[in-house]
């Protein structure tokens, strides 16, 4: 017998100012036999960085703001980030991408972000390889078509976690005010879900 799955996108990909603190959406949990989020962050300015914190809180109530419970908390993107503008526009599934230049780009593996014009036409892809101040080759086609307004951003992080399953609702604290020299970055979370077996 096969599992139900299913996603659900708790923020998409949401600005935070310097100093900036959020709550993600929430996600209820009391019909699923298991949950995992996924929590996507990337640095969209070239301010020095020691960090965004993320802490991923769980509730023993179903409703209300009294019963929140900090489940971990990681610190995810430090680092100063580099930028360069798409060299041409690009077509979704395009895994060539012109730039002018690639100073910041010369670490194949690395996960970097395409911030678009339109902020939730931007993603998270995997850097594969390069040709010096010509183009950025990505390990897969771009999920969406991008212009030259938008930017490749150097510092992004991925990470996914398990949420334990007796509690009743989950989400997420972005806290940008871990470092007082922050700079503004973006986020986005997910989650996925076995809501029958």
């Amino acid at each position: 017998m096969a599992l139900t799955k299913a996603g659900e996108t708790l923020t998409d990909w949401t600005e935070v100012a310097a100093q900036g603190i959020v709550l993600s959406g929430e996600i209820v949990l009391s019909s699923n036999y298991s949950t995992g989020l996924a929590i996507e962050l990337a640095l969209n300015s070239t301010t020095p960085h020691d960090g965004t914190e993320a802490t991923i809180q769980v509730s023993s109530s179903t409703t209300g703001e009294g019963d929140w419970h900090d489940l971990l908390s990681i610190i995810l993107a430090s680092g100063t980030a580099a930028t360069e503008a798409l060299g041409a526009s690009e077509p979704a599934a395009e895994t060539v991408i012109a730039v002018a230049s690639t100073t910041g780009f010369v670490t194949n593996g690395a996960l970097l972000f395409v911030e678009d014009n339109v902020i939730a036409d931007s993603e998270l892809v995997r850097q594969s390889d390069y040709t010096t101040d010509t183009s950025i080759t990505i390990l897969a086609g771009l999920e969406n078509a991008h212009d030259t307004s938008d930017a490749l951003w150097n510092v992004a992080v991925s990470r996914v976690f398990a949420i334990p399953p007796e509690w009743l609702r989950a989400r997420v604290v972005i806290n940008n005010d871990y470092d007082s020299g922050a700079s503004t970055i973006v986020y986005r979370v997910k989650a996925a879900k076995i809501t029958g077996v």
